[in-house]
């Protein structure tokens, strides 16, 4: 597959590719991290790429989300792990019965400008490419003009419930640090499409 060049050269500007290659196939790493990000996948439920952007790429992205957040769409609910509304069929106590707490602010796709970094990292065939390569199946980019790409904006008193992503897989890149909180936590195999 030929990628265009001026793809690969927003790739090569946005990632840290002396650590993550994923601009070239031909890089004998290329293959070595892809293989890495199955292993990790297969064993943990999660592969994790720590410092995967460039520094400056993460205080550009920084500065897009601050920009953008003004027009992101508050929520505040009540959800349940499965993201659904629990059947009378479970029992109390019933993991899908069980209640949590949402509160962020969701920057949709059609909100980012055509130069966004996060936008072009999205919409980069290459990258895609690697993320097939990585995950060993096919992916395609999600259609939805308002959810195929979105930047969750968190602020004092925000969470994220915790919750089952109704997906094969999700990527996802934290561009900001909270000052206290904000755990990433992944529990693999605790379900089952039986249990």
């Amino acid at each position: 597959m030929s990628i265009p060049a001026p793809d690969l050269e927003d790739l090569v500007n946005l990632v840290d590719i002396a650590r993550y290659p994923v601009h070239d196939p031909n890089d004998v790493r290329y293959d070595e991290l892809a293989l890495r990000c199955r292993r990790e996948l297969a064993e943990a439920g999660v592969s994790v790429l720590d410092g995967f952007l460039s520094r400056a790429t993460l205080a550009r992205l920084v500065g897009e989300a601050e920009q953008l957040a003004g027009f992101g769409h508050a929520s505040d609910v009540p959800g349940t792990p499965y993201l659904e509304l629990p059947s009378d069929h479970w029992p109390s106590g019933h993991p899908r019965t069980t209640w949590s707490h949402t509160k962020l602010t969701a920057i949709s796709y059609d909100k980012f400008p055509s130069d966004s970094a996060l936008r072009k990292l999205y919409e980069s065939d290459a990258f895609l490419a690697f993320l097939r390569a990585a995950l060993g199946f096919d992916i395609y980019r999600y259609d939805d003009p308002l959810g195929g790409l979105n930047i969750a904006a968190m602020y004092d008193g925000d969470e994220l419930a915790w919750h089952f992503d109704q997906t094969d897989f999700v990527v996802s890149i934290a561009i900001q640090s909270s000052e206290r909180g904000g755990e990433f936590e992944c529990a693999p195999r605790i379900r089952s499409a039986e249990d």
